[in-house]
């Protein structure tokens, strides 16, 4: 009787190395990582300041463009304006701050010059009632221009109108010449208008020798 053997313990063989490891430096880990965006703050801050120069800038256009037209419309009213009887249609209350509290009326009104009829709301806040008649006063190159006589006896052309609209204009102006003159300060700062620096003649022959 052949006498039994020990058994061998087998192990699995070890796997062959990745050829890839071998491009990895040591310590490194195989994980690879989406590159980092890198987002020029300072950029993106200077897009900002003169999206918000532009912005100022049309604000004050468009509110000139709104005073002059008022004006233009009070002193054509004032030198071209022909009287009319206008029927009021209808009113709507006009709620107050606090939601509660009525703190006037608009209200609407129709009136007929040479054929044709126009709608124009009121001036003012005072209630009417439909049906009852409000004198106006229209253009007479542009009769859908309506307005009443106590409001155009208020109306005033005034120059004060545009000093809003100026000072607003004004500041986008300073602010870009402010940013423009920041970012040429910058520039020179760093040196892009800096001659370079030479060694003297003679320099690099010794350092040879």
């Amino acid at each position: 009787m052949t006498p039994t053997e020990p058994l061998a313990h087998t192990q699995a063989a070890p796997a062959p190395p990745d050829a890839t490891d071998d491009l990895l430096p040591t310590g490194a880990t195989g994980t690879l990582r989406g590159a980092a965006v890198d987002v020029d703050a300072r950029r993106a801050g200077r897009i900002v300041a003169a999206l918000a120069i532009a912005a100022l800038a049309v604000t004050g256009v468009c509110m000139a463009v709104a005073a002059h037209q008022a004006n233009a419309q009070i002193t054509t009213l004032r030198q071209h304006g022909v009287p009319v009887e206008a029927t009021v249609t209808g009113c709507v209350s006009l709620v107050g701050g606090s939601g509660s509290n009525v703190a006037g009326f608009q209200c609407t009104a129709t009136y007929t010059v040479a054929g044709a009829t126009y709608s124009a709301t009121v001036p003012g806040i005072a209630p009417h009632q439909v049906g009852d008649r409000v004198g106006g006063i229209v253009a007479s190159g542009d009769p859908a221009l309506f307005t009443t006589p106590a409001a155009l006896a208020s109306s005033q052309p005034s120059s004060r109108a545009y000093l809003v609209p100026a000072g607003l204009v004004l500041a986008a102006g300073v602010a870009g010449g402010l940013m423009a003159s920041r970012r040429r300060r910058r520039r020179w700062g760093g040196g892009l208008d800096r001659p370079a620096h030479r060694l003297p003649v003679g320099t690099a022959a010794r350092g040879v020798a």
